[in-house]
């Protein structure tokens, strides 16, 4: 789908729903539940690697996940760019890469390099100019205006509110396309995030609020925050104690085999090998 206008898609839903993905599995059931959009976790991709969300991937690492999902899928897909893996002239690269690998937009936090998830402590924030530089060089690397630029701030746990909203309007003003405040914890603080960002495209990422609730306070698009590895992290792990203590597990996968199967693309596989391979 590459960019297929997924600024216009923002604009045109009362609130974009954005599952939050790390493989072409999970992009796919999203796809095939009727989501228009989904994004990619720098952390989940992080944590696939074995390694915690800690700024150790690479961007080419991150670079390669990105291109599978955004080819196994034909909705947009929009990339966690980290810190843009350096400077400005790191973050001009990254866009170069990421809208050639057929993303169609891309976030980059304000943190220091190396960065470490917004959860952890311990977080660093660059001063304001040097990031809103950051989003200068990203808009100036796109080819394609309907690639997204996402400005995100970090700071609101670092260094309050009053610093994180002059941060996000700076990086708006710099030519971000939407804006978004990490490390939102409660209702309230959604309520000053938007109360405070009016009239600026927005992204909510947490589960203190629903879509609902967000589409009235003006958010123009949602995403639960990190929770597929957690998800992910309680199936599996439940699973392998049912198996150690019982050496089965009670799970009927036969059904679920099928519908993977159909998801994956197995029946257009068929038909190609059935048509042209002699």
């Amino acid at each position: 789908m590459g960019t297929k206008n997924l600024k216009q898609l923002i604009m045109d839903q009362k609130i974009l729903k954005e599952p939050i993905v790390y493989d072409c599995l999970q992009a796919k059931i999203a796809e095939n539940l009727g989501f228009q959009a989904i994004a990619i976790s720098g952390g989940g991709v992080s944590m696939s690697k074995g390694y915690p969300d800690a700024g150790l991937m690479t961007m080419n690492e991150v670079l390669d996940v990105a291109g599978y999902v955004a080819r196994s899928v034909n909705i947009p897909v929009t990339a966690d760019g980290d810190t843009g893996y350096g400077n400005a002239l790191n973050v001009w690269r990254t866009v170069k890469e990421f809208e050639s690998a057929g993303l169609s937009g891309i976030s980059f936090e304000d943190q220091y390099f190396p960065k470490r998830c917004a959860y952890f402590e311990g977080k660093q924030v660059v001063s304001i100019e040097e990031h809103a530089k950051k989003i200068e060089a990203a808009v100036k690397a796109r080819s394609n205006d309907n690639f997204l630029i996402i400005g995100r701030s970090d700071a609101l746990s670092v260094s309050g509110w009053e610093d994180t909203i002059k941060r996000v309007k700076t990086y708006y003003e710099a030519g971000a396309d939407m804006i978004r405040i990490e490390g939102i914890q409660t209702p309230e603080d959604a309520e000053i995030y938007a109360k405070e960002l009016s009239g600026i495209p927005k992204s909510y990422n947490g589960q203190s609020i629903d879509a609902s609730t967000a589409e009235d306070l003006g958010f123009n698009v949602i995403s639960p925050n990190n929770y597929l590895p957690s998800v992910i992290y309680k199936a599996v792990k439940d699973s392998m104690v049912e198996f150690n203590e019982t050496g089965t597990i009670d799970f009927d996968v036969s059904n679920y085999r099928q519908e993977l199967a159909v998801i994956m693309g197995v029946d257009q596989l068929f038909e190609i090998e059935q048509n042209y391979v002699l």
